[in-house]
């Protein structure tokens, strides 16, 4: 098995390449764990979510623009599990709840379930990183359910190597049914 260290810039879609060992033990972030929702460590092949970043902090797991979570620190403010979802990070972090057109709008193409953990207000120059364990050597291609209203772009980092160059995402909203 290998370890593999990816930092993603706002949004999320990757592919692995090689390994580099010495970056990795250098690293002072730790891999994401949470035993109240069940997650497991980041294995590939597997799905991993964005909210599901590394523990390490402002500089080391996650860059924000500033020093605010719009989504557990502002918008959710009850004391669930959910709302209260690494409330004390930067990295702005929320869950879809349908009560409202925020996570229920009829422009957007994409549609999410509900209870849906994402991170948004994404701004340009935010990245967060995930440590991976990488089960059998190759290419590998992840998909990401993203929304956005104007479109944007992302890259990949594997070990601090850009692996992608800049991917451009398109607009989730449907002007054609507004």
């Amino acid at each position: 098995m290998k370890r593999f260290l990816f930092v993603l810039l706002s949004i999320l879609i990757f592919s692995c390449s090689l390994h580099k060992k010495e970056y990795v033990l250098t690293y002072t972030g730790l891999p994401y764990q949470d035993s109240t929702l069940n997650i497991p460590k980041h294995i590939l092949p597997g799905i991993i979510q964005c909210e599901y970043y590394d523990f390490g902090g402002e500089g080391v797991a996650y860059h924000d623009s500033d020093n605010k979570n719009s989504g557990s620190g502002e918008l959710n403010k009850g004391i669930s599990y959910l709302d209260q979802f690494r409330v004390s990070e930067a990295v702005d972090i929320s869950y879809t709840k349908f009560h409202d057109d925020i996570d229920n709008s009829p422009y957007s193409i994409v549609k999410p379930k509900k209870d849906q953990l994402y991170i948004g207000w994404t701004e340009p120059g935010e990245w967060i990183r995930y440590t991976v364990n990488v089960q059998e050597s190759g290419m590998y291609q992840v998909g990401a359910m993203y929304t956005s209203n104007r479109g944007g772009s992302i890259r990949l980092f594997i070990d601090d190597t850009d692996s992608t160059n800049q991917i451009n995402i398109p607009t989730t909203y449907d002007s054609m049914i507004h």
